[in-house]
């Protein structure tokens, strides 16, 4: 593996790999929901599904005309935006001939629309083509003929120095009709707990800002690229390449394509942030739902190789310990799931056991249940044994991730866009293998406990109102 840098922040790993004359890409970009700014909620979940509306040039029928359209349509959803705020009737002439205006600019402007840009992708190869967005990051990947790689290049270089915004209301429209609600188990039960834990767990935090997906529908179009203004600069983002590519091919033409980009410098403070709560949390809802979330440092601090050993000593191997203690053995849940970081990686957050209830078993068993689960390796050394075989999953789970071209792209790219490098990978391998059960139990001991713990259940009102909210450590 080679990585190098650009001159403007921008970084580069590449994964050679010349058994078939095929190339995966994967960018990587520090964006996600908790950067959204006030009326851009849902922009970063949009934006990287515009890739394929293609560039100011590329694709395009009239730059020009495209621009002078869509400034229309701004135009007149801000008279539309100010009729509605200036008249509470909704049925009034002037609103009405607002709406209007606004349907007729959208009409003429989607005489500029063109697929292209699609077209120039589908012709070269480019498919496989991946969009995913999170609390705290984007990505976007790509595989490819490796005969035409430079395509690539070139194609998403030009987007990100100018990005087109033709057929943002129709594909805004579409992205919108596509979200679902959130939930992290299987099931429906569970649907929206992830959002009331980031909103109760998090206050003051970027993380407790509401998730923008319902607001997608509602987005303009200039809140939308001002997000990509701000976020996708150069050193936000990395690039990783796995496949048929030497790294001196690779850095010629990123130097060709990406060096002219131009953006902010990158802060290398972590964004401050008040720490994650403490306590206790009921929710009043049919739905039936526990969590047991423990505070952890962000990205980056020492102690996440503990955490990784915790997931794996909780998720790993064939007969999982977490899932296997509550559904077969104490027969208390009907769905589990472990989240090592809730709701990212950039900010103190969340180690979390979530769990629906089995048919009959109360929540606070469930709970009890859990937090005696997690809170044992505070009080009981874990066997050499067992901690060998966490390591080994982890090992495993990591050369996986590695084993095709397009999965190691995405894993390199979010590796060096959060890390900085690539190079730490082998050494955190090699330290997870020398830990003791000792060091463990320490780990456990400060921060698997009753002070750093939050809890989060919901169900249906009893005699008495349950408790709600909780202590601010």
């Amino acid at each position: 593996m080679h990585e190098f840098r650009l001159g403007n922040g921008m970084r580069f790993a590449v994964l050679e790999r010349h058994q078939s004359p095929t190339l995966a890409a994967a960018l990587f970009v520090l964006a996600g929901e908790m950067d959204e700014a006030d009326g851009q909620r849902g922009a970063s979940g949009l934006v990287i599904n515009m890739f394929v509306n293609g560039t100011e040039t590329i694709g395009s029928k009239s730059p020009a005309s495209e621009k002078a359209a869509l400034a229309a349509v701004e135009s007149a959803m801000d008279r539309l935006k100010e009729r509605s705020r200036t008249s509470g009737d909704e049925f009034s002439l002037g609103r009405e001939s607002a709406e209007t205006a606004v349907k007729m600019a959208l009409e003429q402007a989607r005489q500029w629309e063109s697929d292209g840009f699609r077209r120039v992708i589908m012709g070269n190869g480019l498919n496989n083509a991946k969009a995913v967005t999170s609390t705290d990051s984007s990505t976007m990947s790509w595989t490819m003929p490796s005969e035409r790689s430079e395509v690539w290049f070139k194609l998403l270089g030009e987007w990100l120095a100018r990005p087109s915004f033709r057929g943002f209301y129709r594909a805004r429209d579409r992205h919108a009709a596509s979200q679902s609600s959130d939930g992290w188990l299987s099931g429906n039960q569970t649907d929206g707990m992830a959002s009331i834990l980031s909103w109760e767990a998090f206050p003051g935090s970027p993380y407790s800002r509401p998730s923008g997906r319902d607001n997608a529908g509602r987005l303009r179009a200039s809140a939308v690229e001002a997000f990509f203004r701000a976020r996708y600069q150069p050193s936000n983002m990395a690039v990783a390449l796995v496949g048929d590519i030497t790294p001196g091919q690779a850095r010629q033409w990123a130097e060709r394509y990406f060096g002219s980009l131009a953006g902010e410098p990158k802060s290398d403070t972590i964004p401050q942030s008040p720490r994650a709560r403490t306590g206790e949390y009921r929710e009043i809802s049919m739905r039936l739902s526990s969590v047991v979330g423990y505070r952890r440092p962000p990205h980056g601090h020492a102690d996440d190789i503990y955490f990784d050993l915790l997931t794996g000593l909780l998720t790993g191997g064939k007969i999982p310990y977490y899932s296997t203690e509550l559904t077969k053995e104490l027969r208390l849940a009907s769905s589990v799931g472990v989240v090592g970081n809730f709701p990212g990686d950039r900010l103190e957050s969340l180690f979390v056991l979530a769990a629906a209830p089995a048919p009959g078993v109360k929540v606070e068993q469930l709970e009890a249940a859990q937090v005696e689960i997690a809170e044992k390796f505070a009080h009981e050394p874990v066997t050499a044994e067992r901690l060998g075989a966490a390591v080994n999953w982890i090992q495993v789970d990591v050369l996986l991730s590695l084993q095709s071209d397009d999965q190691a792209a995405i894993s390199l790219s979010r590796t060096l866009g959060m890390d900085g490098t690539i190079k730490g990978m082998e050494q955190v391998l090699d330290q997870l293998q020398s830990v003791t059960p000792a060091q463990f139990q320490n780990f456990a001991q400060k921060y698997l406990t009753p002070e750093n713990r939050f809890l989060c259940t919901s169900g249906p009102p009893g005699k008495e109102k349950p408790p709600r909210g909780g202590e601010q450590k």
